[in-house]
């Protein structure tokens, strides 16, 4: 007979039965995902040969394992109640150990065991024994410094005689020999009498006397040879590298880098290019609006309402800056303009716009923004 059922939860049943009897409902253990449940549900059933049923004031949650199972008891013969022998042992822990097992089926059952043993070694208590290290070495099957240095002394083995040659200073050669390595006499020796010239490239670096032997082992040129070099050369990209730091030839620096037709801030020039205006502002506005001219010359913009140009800072840099502003209407109008803005032609705001809308304007000086409006064909 079982003792135990397993059930998945679906968030509706809160009914599950079990079929082994119970002397009490306190018999029973209930646990959901391996965690005891100590309320929140009843248990019939008990004394019952057939079994009973737990039932859940609410249905456990969905995707939940819900187990079932007998609890157990332990039980203590009338002798041991009365004499106290066992609650003796157990209080005074003399060497007696307590182990719950359960079976496949659920049922409990708890294991007395016997602990004391004499011959038994306690290896926590050996290695903080510092009264007595040799019975700790031995207990714990290990060997004294002063073994193991005596060991490394009578041995024969190099590999052992390496480690601690390491540490001798008072004999480098031979633990140089114990582990297979030279010294820098004997490194610097090999590279000057050897024909190898990877060895000698490593000893030419730091060769101050003998640079050109040291640049023609490592394969390099040196500053003169490249300048010669770039001098003397038609490859572009080489004098490219050359003329960016050649002041004195700025022009023929820009040609080479093709930097020859750019925009100079500073002197007035000649273009032999078509130029096209980069300074260009899109977006859409409404309201009150100032248009920032000191970074953009022309506009693009859509009217999301009913729009005011307010009038924008000026500065004497920007006198003499000439524009477009266009506008698509969506059927909303330009209503006003700020004082600096002075309309060619007429007067006033452009007023109600019927089709695409053009506001070409020239800045003539910091207090006066001249402009013409047309009402261009939709």
């Amino acid at each position: 007979m079982t003792l135990q059922h397993s059930y998945g939860t679906n968030g509706i049943s809160d009914s599950f039965a079990f079929s082994f009897p119970i002397d009490q409902d306190a018999d029973i253990q209930v646990l959901i995902d391996n965690v005891e449940q100590t309320s929140g549900f009843t248990v019939h059933g008990a004394a019952s040969p057939g079994g009973g049923v737990v039932v859940f004031l609410a249905a456990p949650s969905a995707g939940k394992t819900l187990l079932i199972r007998h609890r157990g008891r332990s039980a203590v013969s009338s002798a041991d109640a009365s004499s106290g022998y066992l609650s003796d042992k157990l209080v005074a822990g003399d060497g007696i150990s307590l182990t719950p097992q359960t079976d496949d089926e659920g049922r409990q059952v708890l294991v007395v065991a016997n602990t004391d043993d004499a011959n038994a070694l306690d290896p926590n208590q050996n290695l903080a024994d510092l009264t007595d290290k040799a019975a700790a070495r031995t207990n714990l099957d290990v060997y004294s410094t002063t073994q193991v240095d005596a060991a490394i002394s009578a041995s024969s083995d190099l590999d052992l005689k390496k480690a601690s040659n390491l540490a001798d200073l008072t004999d480098k050669a031979a633990a140089r020999t114990n582990l297979g390595v030279y010294s820098t006499a004997q490194v610097d020796a090999a590279v000057a009498t050897s024909s190898d010239l990877d060895l000698k490239k490593a000893s030419n670096l730091a060769d101050l006397a003998d640079k050109a032997a040291a640049r023609t082992n490592l394969g390099v040129y040196s500053t003169a040879q490249v300048d010669t070099a770039v001098a003397t050369s038609s490859d572009l990209d080489l004098k490219k590298a050359s003329n960016l730091a050649d002041l004195a030839d700025k022009a023929v620096a820009r040609t080479n880098l093709g930097l020859a037709d750019v925009a100079y801030l500073n002197v007035a020039q000649d273009w032999s290019q078509p130029q096209r205006n980069q300074a260009l502002f899109t977006g859409s506005v409404g309201g009150s609006v100032t248009l920032d001219m000191a970074a953009y010359q022309n506009f693009e913009i859509d009217l999301s309402a009913d729009v005011t140009f307010a009038d924008p800072t000026v500065t004497a840099a920007m006198v003499g800056q000439r524009g477009c502003i266009g506008i698509v209407p969506n059927g909303f109008a330009v209503t006003a303009m700020g004082s600096l803005w002075k309309r060619v032609g007429d007067t006033g705001a452009p007023g109600q716009i019927t089709g695409q809308g053009r506001i070409d304007y020239h800045i003539r000086s910091t207090s006066r923004i001249e402009y013409a409006y047309n009402d261009v064909e939709a």
